[in-house]
């Protein structure tokens, strides 16, 4: 704090302080700004015993209320070292400045204060380079943003839910088979094309990977699953009826056990095309030598 008897004179350099931080444009009308506020104070006739916040930023200096700025105190400051300096070179006016001082003679005061205590701006090309490495890092920040709100809502989206009777609603793909499944809290009971899954799935191990999800849970015998396939072999339709339990089974509270274990990722992988002269995709015809 200063008296304010000093603020019109100190106002310029303390401006010149924080005017590193400001494009060439503002600073005119941040001194003009100022110029206005120290003569609004004055024209109030507020007493020269008064204190007046003056805190610096990256803008120029602003006015603050102390409560407010006792609030803040527990924030960290990234213009800590430039407060000191200003407040330093405060001090060191308030020490030496006295009644009976000429206009000329404080302004000495002034500029030896801020020569012994306030360091000189960076170079224009410094505070330019400033600017552009934070108007990246700005612009990398609202970049990173946008695409972690867009993964949680494209995440939310793909989220099952449970209906009112208690049914988590999903889909499976493998290969050329798609599944439809639907998974309520049961017994254990598996019904595929409204057939039993133990009568559809005749081999056991195509039956213990549409189990695998239900395992996860570390209760398989606690859901009932039902859904309809159709499209490719009992392989692929295998494959799509796990993913379809594995997916449905994330609204019920399962998803980071069946992300761990991998079950929620779709396998892409298509049996390849036959090519022209070949007998299938990779297979030559049997050579005859005559």
């Amino acid at each position: 704090t200063f008296t304010c008897g000093t603020l019109g004179m100190l106002g310029a350099r303390i401006l010149q302080c924080s005017r590193a931080l400001v494009c060439g444009p503002v600073q005119s009308l941040l001194s003009y700004n100022l110029y206005k506020t120290s003569c609004s104070i004055f024209a109030k006739g507020i007493p020269s015993a008064a204190k007046v916040n003056v805190i610096p930023g990256p803008c120029g200096v602003r006015f603050m209320a102390r409560k407010k700025r006792d609030e803040l105190d527990g924030i960290e400051d990234p213009y800590l070292e430039h407060r000191q300096n200003i407040e330093k070179a405060k001090a060191h006016i308030d020490e030496h400045l006295k009644p009976n001082m000429t206009e000329d003679e404080v302004n000495e005061l002034i500029e030896q204060a801020y020569n012994q205590n306030i360091p000189e701006p960076p170079h224009w090309s410094q505070v330019d380079k400033y600017y552009d490495d934070l108007v990246a890092k700005a612009k990398q920040e609202r970049v990173r943003r946008i695409v972690e709100k867009a993964a949680a809502y494209a995440a939310r989206r793909r989220m099952p839910s449970i209906d009112a009777l208690g049914r988590s609603y999903s889909t499976g793909k493998r290969k050329t088979s798609v599944a439809r499944v639907w998974v309520t809290e049961g017994n254990g009971t598996v019904v595929v094309n409204k057939t039993n899954m133990v009568d559809y799935f005749g081999r056991l191990a195509l039956r213990e990977e549409i189990y695998q999800p239900l395992q996860v849970t570390g209760k398989p015998l606690s859901f009932n699953v039902w859904c309809t396939v159709k499209g490719g072999g009992l392989t692929g339709q295998a494959g799509a009826v796990k993913l379809g339990v594995a997916r449905a089974l994330q609204a019920f509270g399962f998803r980071k056990d069946l992300k761990k274990f991998k079950l929620l990722t779709q396998d892409d992988r298509q049996v390849e095309r036959k090519k022209p002269g070949r007998e299938k995709a990779r297979r030559s015809f049997q050579w005859v030598k005559r």
